[in-house]
């Protein structure tokens, strides 16, 4: 049998010390257009899993894809399933060089996801490359970025709008987990500084925790047919976060559960608006921490990260950032939280992790007044690197 300590720790050299080298994305601020969250790929209905060292091509905007031929960038959820090995994937414009980047990191036998946003090739396709072993892989369409005026993203201070340990967002405030084949409808605007009018759609950072069994979460638009999509996927006790950018419907979003029962937790960090917001710039990734050339994060320990200025080419100017950030190394279950550099930590978290392995999520974070972002660690102490991808900042006339 293989040495599991070997395994996450070649593939967390091989992963994490190439995270920060990349091509470069095109330039100029974009915006954003959801759409209901739809299935563009399932290598299980045909094609078969992706091998080692193997690439899928993926048509996804022009003639017969579903986003138009002038999208720039697609967002969408990608999940890895049926794996044979502990392996990555990496997202990458179609036609170009494959970068030393990391979209996604998972374990052997298997279902995790992260959420990405991807350059489109100037074919209108991406690659999807995989490192070890084989994998069936899912990507889950969310929206794209396209040159416009109707689509700009206003960020919030992170706010926890749902808890269904204690009743935090829940219906009548009860505390209680999702069911098996359950919905819940999630408030999001007019709350946590999100208007009641002119919402396109929500970032949240959605948690599953306390499951029964293994299953998966799905949310989408409320009132609209359940998608053949997934958002989080979990198996029993464990506690597993990932970024969603949903569609608004009337204010809300719907929240449904596979199989078992399951905690949620919802933490809201902005908004898209047909109204006046922040355009989105794609960048070069740029390594901003890493803390195995120095030290862990220790227990209730807080990092705090330079995001703008010269090193990152990111501007004074930026509301928010993109953050890809991942944890090796970790001591003991434990939880980040990422936020604009403050003395006041919020009461939510980023990214859910365990020992031996590598675990990452993506984030979009406000940037503090001093061009910075904190990291905190809970329990334990662990190693995390973290990459700029782009920033959000008001267009210039």
């Amino acid at each position: 049998m293989s040495n599991p300590k070997r395994i996450g720790a070649v593939l967390a050299a091989t992963i994490l010390a190439t995270l920060a080298t990349s091509t470069a994305h095109a330039t100029g601020g974009y915006v954003y257009t959801p759409l209901n969250p739809q299935r563009i790929l399932d290598t299980r209905d045909g094609g078969g899993p992706v091998g080692p060292n193997g690439v899928y091509t993926l048509h996804v905007s022009g003639a017969g894809a579903p986003v138009p031929a002038n999208a720039t960038e697609i967002v969408f959820n990608l999940t890895a399933t049926d794996s044979t090995d502990s392996s990555f994937v990496t997202v990458y414009p179609d036609g170009t060089a494959r970068p030393a980047t990391s979209n996604l990191d998972f374990p052997a036998n298997a279902s995790t996801a992260n959420l990405v946003m991807a350059q489109i090739g100037t074919d209108g396709s991406i690659d999807i490359w995989n490192h070890s072993g084989t994998v069936d892989l899912i990507a889950d369409l969310a929206g794209y970025y396209a040159p416009g005026s109707t689509g700009t993203f206003q960020p919030v201070a992170s706010t926890r709008i749902l808890d269904t340990r204690n009743g935090i967002g829940t219906p009548g405030g009860s505390a209680a987990g999702l069911g098996q084949n359950s919905t819940l409808g999630l408030q999001v605007s007019g709350i946590a500084g999100v208007p009641t009018t002119g919402v396109t759609a929500v970032v949240l950072d959605l948690v599953a925790t306390n499951g029964t069994d293994a299953s998966f979460l799905d949310a989408y638009p409320d009132g609209s047919p359940m998608p053949d999509a997934s958002s989080v996927d979990f198996g029993p006790s464990q506690t597993v976060a990932n970024l969603v950018v949903l569609p608004v419907t009337d204010g809300k979003v719907d929240i449904w559960n596979h199989t078992g029962s399951v905690d949620v937790v919802a933490d809201i960090y902005g908004y898209y608006t047909s109204g006046s917001g922040e355009t989105f710039t794609p960048t070069t990734p740029t390594r901003v921490l890493d803390t195995r050339t120095g030290t862990q994060i220790g227990p209730n320990g807080v990092a705090p990260v330079r995001v703008t200025g010269s090193t990152t080419g990111i501007p004074a100017t930026a509301g928010a950032v993109v953050v890809h950030f991942a944890t090796v190394n970790a001591t003991q279950d434990s939880s980040l939280t990422l936020y604009p550099d403050s003395p006041v930590q919020p009461d939510t978290s980023n990214l859910n992790f365990t020992p031996l392995r590598v675990t990452s999520n993506l984030a979009i974070i406000l940037v503090g007044e001093d061009g910075y972002i904190d990291i905190w660690n809970h329990f334990g102490s662990t190693d995390v690197v973290a990459d700029v991808v782009g920033y959000y900042a008001q267009p210039t006339s």
